[in-house]
């Protein structure tokens, strides 16, 4: 009877020990799972310069090289903040790259972000110092830009950047001598003496 006695002494004891234990959160229904991760994804187009870099939330750096799907490098969590952004803009061709959808929290994959690219485009344009009469210039053997004596000029046309352009003196004064084409850019006219 008295080992009976401990006996029953000792499992109430080891009961009673794991049932504080399970209040504590010891037990099987308390386990802990780590919260989502998802995907942050989207595309770029129209790219043809080089060094487009995207930036994530001010973070991680993201070099872009081609137009088509990009990700970002890490998973992020459920309830986390994305913001991406241009940090660099590419060049030779200039070209200016927009996102859209490019921030939000994640709840689920993200894959709407869109980086647009354009290539930038210059204007064409100097001065005319002295013609003496009406000058008739073009850029690219095309959009004529007919001028009077002294002044400035500018081609409707926009070149984009990289391509080239060629000024031309497509007819000149007859009275006189044309005494100079100033370029605004850096590629000297043709034709002009």
């Amino acid at each position: 009877m008295k080992i009976e006695l401990v006996y029953a002494t000792r499992m109430s004891l080891a009961f009673a020990l794991l049932s504080a234990l399970a209040g504590c959160g010891g037990g099987a229904a308390d386990t802990i799972t780590a919260p989502p991760t998802y995907t942050v994804t989207g595309t770029v187009g129209g790219l043809s310069g080089s060094g487009l870099v995207l930036q994530n939330s001010g973070g991680s750096d993201l070099p872009i090289t081609t137009s088509g799907n990009f990700s970002l490098s890490t998973a992020a969590t459920s309830g986390t903040a994305y913001s991406v952004t241009v940090k660099t803009q590419p060049v030779n061709p200039s070209q200016i790259c927009t996102v859209a959808n490019g921030s939000g929290t994640v709840t689920a994959n993200v894959s709407n972000i869109a980086i647009t690219c354009t290539t930038s485009t210059f204007s064409i344009g100097g001065t005319v110092f002295s013609s003496g009469g009406t000058l008739v210039l073009q850029d690219n053997g095309r959009d004529d830009l007919t001028l009077g004596n002294v002044g400035t000029f500018l081609f409707p046309t926009k070149v984009a950047s990289g391509a080239a352009y060629a000024v031309t003196v497509k007819s000149s004064p007859s009275a006189r001598t044309l005494r100079g084409v100033s370029p605004a850019s850096a590629q000297s006219p043709t034709g002009c003496q």
